[in-house]
């Protein structure tokens, strides 16, 4: 949590340097929560969530602190890598 919240700082840091950087780098994640709102919202009532759908509010904070504060390093983590999770069959 403190991790999370040191790049949270770091981005408020830096926003100011590129703004429209910062406005792609919401817009991505936003897609991606998007994307799994709709994953959850499409699961038959009282089925279990899947591990992988479990997995990803995780990989999108990694994600965040990857693309607005990589100095503080993230585990290997990428768009392309949490829409694979959201494509898996649960």
């Amino acid at each position: 949590l403190a991790r999370y919240l040191r790049a949270a700082a770091h981005r408020l840091d830096r926003v100011a340097q590129n703004p429209e950087l910062d406005r792609r780098h919401s817009a991505e994640i936003r897609g991606l929560e998007e994307e799994l709102a709709a994953a959850l919202a499409a699961l038959p009532a009282g089925r279990a969530v899947p591990a992988a759908l479990r997995e990803i509010p995780w990989l999108l904070e990694e994600l965040r602190v990857a693309l607005f504060a990589q100095p503080l390093g993230a585990r290997k983590v990428s768009a392309k890598r949490i829409r694979r999770a959201l494509a898996e069959p649960g």
